[in-house]
């Protein structure tokens, strides 16, 4: 069974690996790619590409959070959707239960599974 490298051993082995890969030439590159590649199990082409590319990140870099597009009407547009469909359904399994009532005998559980009463017809 192989052994994986963690996400974060790989990623400090390639950017010590970028400068010296990318200051190498042609015959160095080769072997710099064959030990990353043997070491990562990386596909060739993805390492290659990896080391050329590589940028050191700063530690501290802050991750910028995308502002959120809805307003306060579309917002409570939400809340009044939301409230229409549960009268909706309401309504709609009020019905149900009156055609229930009125073709066939029924039990029906008080208790509710999931949030749905249980009827059994007979």
């Amino acid at each position: 069974m192989e052994r994986t490298m963690s996400l974060s051993a790989r990623q400090e082995l390639a950017a010590s690996l970028a400068t010296r890969y990318r200051q190498a030439k042609r015959p160095d590159k080769k072997k710099i790619l064959d030990e990353f590649t043997a070491v990562t199990s990386y596909h060739r082409k993805y390492a290659s590409a990896l080391l050329k590319h590589t940028v050191q990140r700063k530690a501290d870099a802050q991750v910028r959070r995308r502002l959120r597009r809805y307003n306060v009407r579309l917002r409570q547009r939400g809340v009044t959707s939301a409230a229409k469909c549960e009268s909706a359904l309401r309504i709609l399994r009020a019905r149900i239960e009156c055609r229930l009532h009125e073709r066939a005998r029924f039990t029906r559980f008080d208790q509710p599974f999931m949030g749905v009463s249980i009827i059994l017809c007979k």
